[in-house]
């Protein structure tokens, strides 16, 4: 499989693809990347401030992230807060969901990069950077 993946790569643009060369690179397994996926659309609305509006259209989906959630240890509650993301927050998920060596900010760089969450990648990585200068 690794040699099937090295040929993948070789015709994958890591410039035009960067986050899905992220995930080839990183190991990140599909489970791993349709609960981040879906977290970041939940972050996205928390964001936009509609949240409480997408659930109540999208109760399906939701229980089925929640069924996701619970075999990751992430309490509902604080992901389904009304208060904006942030950057911490994100990181915690990632640790909890992805490889030990995914790192979060590069996570969210990469989907930046492939224009994917971009105002939210954007909004979290200020937060990161909000949060460091601050520290």
């Amino acid at each position: 499989m690794k040699y099937q993946i090295k040929l993948m790569k070789m015709f994958i643009d890591g410039d035009t693809y960067p986050y899905f060369m992220y995930l080839l690179d990183h190991d990140i397994h599909e489970e791993q990347s349709s609960i981040i996926n879906d977290i970041l659309i939940i972050f996205n609305h928390r964001m936009k401030s509609d949240l409480r509006e997408y659930i109540n259209e999208n109760s399906e989906m939701i229980n089925k992230l929640t069924s996701k959630l619970k075999h990751f240890n992430i309490s509902e509650e604080s992901l389904f807060s009304e208060n904006p993301p942030t950057f911490n927050e994100f990181k915690e998920y990632t640790d909890q969901i992805m490889p030990e060596h995914v790192n979060a900010k590069y996570l969210l760089i990469s989907l930046e990069r492939q224009s994917m969450f971009k105002d939210l990648s954007a909004f979290l990585l200020t937060d990161a950077e909000d949060h460091l200068s601050t520290n």
